[in-house]
């Protein structure tokens, strides 16, 4: 991957940042280079408040054939403890979160124990009626042996 250069739409006096000196052009000459084919990734990389233009780009570069990447400034390069959660089909990054998720996690899963073994014993009396109903009205044993095949046309018995 060579890296072709900088493209940024502001003015020096812009009240957003400073501007790097070594700019090629602003992001029209960009989206005319991608045009004639000499592009193939875009990296997009602002800060969150701009978000006007971050979508203004996002736009004029959906209708071109290169790869659009947006790399936000997340204001810290601390992302070790980051996760990715789904909220209402939302995907959404956590920071920061509480020092209890470990305890939240094992009480979920102490919960989703102690349910499932509820149910299956208020359904065990269905399972075990209907398993005396298969004996009873079965002629063959429940235990059998049964050849199976195995590599090279060999048979084993299974219990």
């Amino acid at each position: 991957m060579k890296l072709i250069g900088l493209y940024e739409d502001r003015k020096r006096d812009s009240s957003e940042g400073t501007l790097p000196d070594h700019m090629l052009g602003k992001v029209s000459d960009e989206l005319e280079l991608d045009r004639l084919g000499k592009l193939q990734h875009v990296y997009i990389a602002m800060q969150m408040h701009a978000k006007d233009r971050i979508a203004r780009y996002w736009n004029q570069f959906a209708y071109t054939t290169t790869t659009t990447y947006f790399l936000p400034f997340f204001f810290s390069y601390n992302l070790l403890h980051i996760r990715f959660q789904t909220l209402f089909l939302v995907h959404t990054l956590i920071f920061h979160d509480t020092p209890f998720i470990v305890i939240s996690a094992l009480a979920h899963l102490l919960a989703s124990l102690f349910l499932s073994i509820i149910i299956l014993l208020l359904f065990s009396p269905f399972f075990l009626f209907f398993a005396i109903a298969v004996f009873l009205s079965s002629s063959a044993p429940f235990l059998f042996i049964q050849p199976r095949f195995c590599l090279f046309f060999s048979t084993i018995n299974v219990l």
